[in-house]
């Protein structure tokens, strides 16, 4: 399932990325190199701190995901064998709409879920918080 997970996430971080990348002026860049620094410096100095803001935005999209993973796990086990391969949403989904229907626990479950998933974006924000770094 992290396969799966992982390839059907990969061309959105591509594109994040890509589009990142390119609104970094090029003209930082020739500066840097002018003054002889190497592609690692350039990569430590430049490129990461000015991708700041994207990698924030990109583990917080990676952690909704991980604590998600409804479909795939849906689809895929459906639990696995003894809710090996279980997940919140799944759990919830099972408990709304299995053997025993119970809504009321079910939302309860969606309401914890969605505390956690904003606990934990709020907690990745507040780790990866900088100095704002802008060009102009």
């Amino acid at each position: 399932m992290l396969a799966v997970m992982v390839w059907s996430n990969v061309g959105f971080y591509v594109v994040l990325f890509g589009a990142a990348m390119q609104a970094i002026p090029r003209d930082i860049y020739e500066a840097v190199l002018l003054d002889g620094a190497s592609r690692a410096v350039m990569l430590r100095k430049i490129t990461i701190p000015l991708l700041w803001d994207t990698v924030q935005v990109a583990w917080i999209y990676l952690a909704i995901a991980a604590l998600d993973g409804f479909i795939l796990v849906q689809l895929m086990t459906n639990g696995g064998p003894n809710f090996s391969s279980d997940v919140i949403g799944n759990r919830m989904y099972d408990t709304a709409f299995g053997s025993e229907t119970k809504f009321g626990y079910a939302s309860a479950i969606g309401v914890v879920m969605f505390f956690l998933t904003l606990s934990v974006a709020v907690l990745a924000l507040r780790a990866a918080r900088r100095d704002r770094i802008e060009f102009s």
